[in-house]
């Protein structure tokens, strides 16, 4: 992981860095349109009047924990990355704050060799190496980045219904995030690039958080120049549950680990084909295969038992595409096992539609849960103003205040853990405080920053606000998506700072 390691001395911080502390806030770097940010957050100048982007944190928790704002631009966009300063016996180490560590790597070591420039460098592995790492592929979206997609479909579905027939037809030439294929854990890709190739006019998005296998398929959509395919690292039962009714036309599971022995760890259990099936059309279809007996029998009991389906199974059916796993079972003369499940329409709606062909269902998409993880400005106010300030603390203080905040809290599907809380490093009064959060599921938890700070605001800004100055709360790098485990893990957040 790029770092580099710089001579200790009694006072570490940058010049830079203390100069800078009093003029910026995090969201104004995030908002290019603040009058007083500099034109490009990514000068090289190291006069810190032109440099007002930086400023540093302490952590409270553990005293040799510093954090660094550093700001970048990528795609256009203006984004946060959290630099990591760990004071050892003899030496600094600084690398990037895995919550907030940019992709690809070779951003992290942009902003790691800009920032060295202010420190004694001992050691450092901050090269770029290869020209890939500082090339980020529009074909690999975020989690946040694909329901944008979804939601924006269908609002243009909405809208070339309302169209004539040409512009619908124009619209059509496009690709419709309305109907989609998912391929949940791709692995080698051999299945997803075919598919890719055989129906360029469909988007076919494949997830999978193996980052070799990510990369491998993000080379092919390359070297193959396909348009249709895009890459999510995200755990699959998370998207399912947050996906949009009636999404997809395909879903693809093919050869998962089977955790025999933790079958909640799973990928296909009873709550998340339950999810699957809602997020399918009616008429879409789930292929689950495996060389596990034990996991297929588990599934097709599930399904069994489930309404308005319709169930295929098949052994050693032969696919087009063999993928690697599905090759290396063969050799061993291991049986195949196949399930396809498609959705039918409900018995009810079957009887209020007595006169619609099947080719005439109904793909209208439910936008997805619109849950804002919001922080009331007036909390926001009262923790800086009245919790986190310095002349309370007391090394008494200070204890009870990890104490309460840091405390894991468990309850219904998921949890929620304060790692850590970082705040101003020097100053009567605090501006900004930091904290590092575990939250939502125990099998897949989310990992986020949140920062409450106070605004600066200009005087022309403060005329028009009549002299109040706002708070405000907000996660990095984005907000947790809306699935019912992060909701829960929020409300609790808001409840125990409620309660400071």
């Amino acid at each position: 992981m790029p770092h580099f390691i710089a001579k200790r001395n009694n006072n570490s911080a940058p010049k830079a860095l203390q100069q800078a502390e009093s003029n910026i806030t995090t969201q104004s770097i995030l908002d290019s349109s603040k009058p007083h940010l500099p034109a490009n957050p990514e000068s090289n100048s190291r006069d810190s009047t032109k440099s007002p982007y930086l400023y540093k944190l302490q952590s409270l928790k553990y005293s040799a924990f510093q954090l660094i704002a550093m700001p970048y631009m990528h795609h256009n966009t203006t984004h946060i990355c959290f630099i990591q300063e760990i004071t050892r016996q003899d030496s600094l180490l600084l690398k990037g704050l895995k919550i907030t560590r940019p992709t690809p790597v070779g951003i992290l070591k942009e902003l790691l060799q800009k920032l060295s420039v202010s420190y004694e460098v001992l050691s450092e592995n901050l090269a770029i190496t290869s020209p890939k790492q500082h090339v980020k592929s529009p074909f690999l979206l975020t989690p946040n980045e694909l329901l944008a997609k979804l939601d924006s479909a269908s609002k243009s579905q909405q809208l070339a219904q309302s169209k004539t027939t040409l512009q619908a037809q124009n619209k059509s030439s496009q690709l419709d995030f309305a109907h989609i294929d998912l391929e949940i854990g791709f692995g080698s890709g051999r299945h997803i690039i075919n598919r890719a190739q055989n129906y360029p006019n469909t988007p076919i998005i494949g997830l999978e958080i193996h980052t070799p296998s990510i990369e491998q398929v993000l080379r092919q959509i390359e070297l193959h120049n396909l348009q249709n395919l895009f890459i999510v690292c995200l755990d699959a039962r998370i998207l399912l549950e947050i996906l949009p009714a009636q999404t997809l036309q395909h879903l693809y599971i093919h050869f998962p680990v089977p955790w025999n022995k933790s079958p909640n760890r799973r990928v296909l259990g009873q709550t998340s084909l339950k999810n699957a099936l809602r997020a399918l059309q009616i008429g879409g279809m789930l292929e689950f295969r495996t060389d596990d007996e034990q996991y297929f029998l588990d599934v097709l009991t599930l399904a069994e038992q489930t309404t308005n389906i319709h169930l295929a199974k098949t052994i050693n059916t032969q696919k087009e595409v063999v993928s690697k796993y599905e090759a290396r079972w063969r050799k061993q003369h291991k049986p195949i096992f196949n399930l396809v499940i498609t959705k039918l329409p409900s018995k009810e709606w079957q009887t209020n539609n007595k006169n619609l062909k099947f080719t005439d269902l109904p793909q209208q998409i439910q936008n997805p849960a619109k849950y804002e993880f919001k922080f009331d400005e007036n909390l926001v106010q009262s923790l800086l103003e009245k919790v986190f300030v310095p002349s309370l603390y007391t090394q008494k203080y200070i204890q009870k205040l990890i104490t309460t905040l840091c405390a894991k809290k468990v309850f219904e599907q998921g949890f929620l853990h304060i790692r850590d809380i970082y705040q101003d490093c020097a100053g009567q009064h605090t501006k900004r405080v930091v904290l590092l959060v575990s939250m939502g599921d125990f099998c897949h938890p989310c990992n986020r920053v949140i920062v409450l700070e106070k605004l600066e605001l200009t005087d022309m800004q403060a005329a028009d606000t009549k002299g109040i100055i706002p708070y405000q709360g907000f996660y990095l790098l984005d907000d947790p998506l809306p699935s019912i485990a992060n909701i829960r893990a929020h409300n609790a957040l808001i409840k125990g700072l409620e309660q400071l």
